[in-house]
């Protein structure tokens, strides 16, 4: 189903688009995310979630770009894409994980240093290993020295 303003507004993009292809690349993400809003998603959180890895991993099968591809707009190459989609259900995993009706914020952050000094454990316990790589939040790779030294930095910044 197609409306006439949408119509009306895909034209007047494509007409700036020869003027500046930000316009583009931002009229199509806003597309994109509206039609995977649309497509419909079994109501139970759960069983929608192993919907979306079942299609994503029928995606990443039929990958035959290289991973390290530019796309011409500026965007991020597949390979940040990738890691960053992983991050992030990590993210929302954990913050499913975290969720407590405890009120003393204290014990979250206390739980987070615990979880970080396990995690940096972890990461010295395993040494250099090239086929293991240490995603951001936005997908881009770190070292764990480099992940360390950013939370540093974030919490001097607050206590400053």
């Amino acid at each position: 189903m197609s409306t006439p303003p949408l119509d009306a507004s895909r034209d007047r993009v494509l007409t700036t688009a020869a003027d500046g292809g930000i316009v583009l690349a931002h009229a199509t993400a806003a597309r994109a995310v509206a039609a995977w809003t649309l497509a419909p998603a079994p109501r139970d959180p759960v069983r929608h979630l192993e919907a979306a890895h079942a299609q994503a991993r029928r995606h990443l099968a039929q990958l035959t770009v290289e991973l390290d591809w530019l796309p011409p707009d500026g965007g991020w190459p597949l390979r940040r894409v990738l890691h960053h989609l992983a991050r992030s259900e990590r993210l929302y995993a954990a913050a499913l994980d975290e969720a407590s009706p405890d009120d003393d914020p204290s014990h979250g952050y206390e739980a987070a240093c615990r979880r970080l000094d396990d995690g940096v454990r972890a990461a010295g316990d395993r040494g250099r290993d090239e086929s293991i790589v240490y995603a951001g939040l936005y997908g881009v790779l770190q070292t764990p020295g480099e992940v360390v030294g950013l939370v540093l930095a974030i919490e001097g910044e607050l206590l400053a």
